[in-house]
């Protein structure tokens, strides 16, 4: 079994436990009425970490229907420069898992950097904010090059 299947069924059995029901923001937990969809992710953060500026970085983000009617996403999106989001609009069936797939071109930036991905659905529990965080640095290479850089009048 690959990696994505493990994590798959961990994340199937570890939602499916919960049926439609969900802790909010307080800790409390909440149930949705009879014949929603609900949506749960394996994560809805990513940190990629320190990564050299200019790099195009990748990330799937898996979910579950984990409510009790199909699950359709509407529209994924992100406002964030120099990304793309992708998400199959099929109904997702009960007990499910879909992927958002998100890219994100880091040419220009520096420092720390945080892209929201908005996901609306036709979730009882949406709509839901994936987030990816980052450091982008300038590659070995061209700090070096700038370090050995001279000036000519």
């Amino acid at each position: 079994m690959n990696a994505r299947g493990v994590v798959a069924g961990v994340l199937l059995s570890t939602l499916m436990m919960s049926g439609a029901a969900w802790a909010n923001e307080t800790g409390t937990l909440e149930y949705a009425p009879g014949d929603v969809a609900m949506i749960g992710f394996d994560s809805a953060m990513h940190d990629f970490g320190e990564i050299d500026a200019g790099s195009v970085l990748e990330h799937d983000f898996l979910f579950i229907n984990n409510g009790t009617s199909d699950l359709i996403i509407e529209k994924a999106y992100s406002r964030s420069s120099g990304t793309s989001v992708m998400a199959s609009h099929k109904p997702i069936d009960t007990g499910e898992i879909g992927q958002i797939s998100v890219k994100f071109d880091t040419a220009g930036l520096s420092g720390d950097h945080t892209v929201r991905v908005k996901v609306e659905s036709n979730a009882y529990n949406g709509p839901s904010t994936l987030y990816m965080k980052l450091t982008a640095i300038e590659p070995a290479e061209a700090m070096v090059d700038a370090e050995n850089a001279t000036v000519e009048d």
